[in-house]
């Protein structure tokens, strides 16, 4: 089952689109549940974190469809976005929010069947990677665990660092430990936990996470150690540490 999302304020649009994507779904023997929005604050109001796949119209009357992409891609990284548009050349904006394809209009079953293949294989291989969704001050955001580099928490102020930046939760050591895998994941000190695949260099009582130097606490050497060393030797050959 694929969960599909259309955004567009044309009625007819929205309804030639589904009736190609059910075609589509038919001919190949797979699920499709589609859902559609023209409204800006009811699509968020019902955002689910399980979405695989969004249809963006660019051509909107009354709303920014960059602006609504950018939205979306900040809480949810693993979505893939196929932007649809009279002219190709506004698709290339598409692209500052990892959008996979583009349509051009008018839509044609030929054509966004030839592309729907690749589109599918993409979502099938995001899949499989670990995903986490983690409550934040006022949204939710879903995030692959490798590219969280590290999480410190100060009190109950829990700063989330990504390839993409901070996000920054409210909660305890406990509850974002249960959130992220003991696999990947190792405490350096009391109030940070450290992705292990972004460990650059163990130096003394210090390791290099990212671009970032992180203590490592008397207390917490020895297990660190020890996970870091079971995950290498998982994960990578050749290891002799």
């Amino acid at each position: 089952m694929y969960n599909l999302v259309i955004f567009s304020d044309e009625e007819d649009f929205i309804n030639k689109l589904e009736k190609i994507l059910y075609k589509y779904a038919e001919t190949n023997e797979i699920n499709f549940n589609i859902v559609s929005y023209g409204n800006v604050e009811y699509f968020f109001a019902d955002y689910k974190m399980n979405y695989d796949l969004l249809f963006i119209d660019i051509d909107l009357t009354d709303i920014n469809s960059i602006e609504l992409s950018k939205r979306v891609r900040e809480q949810d990284k693993m979505i893939e976005i196929v932007f649809v548009t009279y002219l190709a050349k506004y698709a290339i904006k598409g692209y500052d929010v990892s959008a996979i394809d583009f349509i051009v209009k008018p839509l044609e079953y030929d054509v966004i069947s030839s592309k729907m293949s690749r589109i599918l294989s993409s979502i099938d291989y995001n899949k499989k990677k670990d995903s986490v969704v983690i409550p934040l001050v006022r949204k939710i955001v879903k995030l692959y665990l490798n590219d969280i580099v590290f999480v410190e928490i100060y009190s109950h102020d829990i700063i989330i660092h990504t390839v993409y930046g901070e996000y920054r939760s409210y909660g305890s050591m406990v509850m974002i430990q249960k959130l992220l895998s003991d696999d990947i994941f190792s405490k350096a000190n009391r109030s940070t936990l450290v992705n292990l695949e972004w460990i650059k260099k163990i130096d003394g009582s210090n390791v290099i996470v990212g671009n970032t130097s992180v203590s490592i606490s008397r207390p917490r050497k020895k297990d660190f150690l020890i996970c870091y060393r079971k995950y290498v030797e998982k994960n990578y050959k050749h290891f002799d540490f």
